[in-house]
């Protein structure tokens, strides 16, 4: 492929003596300078992403969720009982800040990246998980 671009005469002239300094021509040293400059990198996470991920990732354990969900059933066949209900509403709170603070994540993760607030819920899979 031929590409014909404009540079200053300084870039120029920086070129040119770099390239005779290590004993190439200009348009080789200015093919292989691109090259490394877009050739595939690795994907590989920022600290800032790797916490927000982590934030995004965090959850209610397993007994906490099935714990909610056996209340939740219990309170549909109305035979909760006023201490269950009570848990329930503490384990609705623990629930619901859990994922608030999930989204709070997947909005920072998605201004960090330039993209939508949808697009960032599609990437990471939540938009597909509901209340219960």
């Amino acid at each position: 492929m031929s590409l014909t671009v404009e540079v200053s005469s300084e870039v120029e002239e920086q070129v040119v003596r770099e390239a005779a300094r290590r004993g190439v021509e200009p348009s080789n040293l200015v093919a292989e300078v691109l090259g490394r400059e877009f050739r595939p990198r690795p994907n590989v996470l920022s600290a800032e992403e790797t916490k927000l991920y982590a934030q995004i990732n965090a959850a209610p354990s397993d007994k906490t969720r099935r714990r909610y969900r056996q209340l939740i059933k219990k309170r549909r066949a109305e035979t909760i009982t006023k201490a269950e209900y009570q848990e329930l509403l503490d384990l609705t709170n623990v629930v619901e800040v859990a994922h608030a603070k999930r989204l709070e994540a997947v909005i920072e993760l998605a201004k960090l990246r330039g993209i939508s607030f949808d697009e960032m819920l599609d990437e990471v899979g939540l938009r597909t998980q509901g209340y219960e």
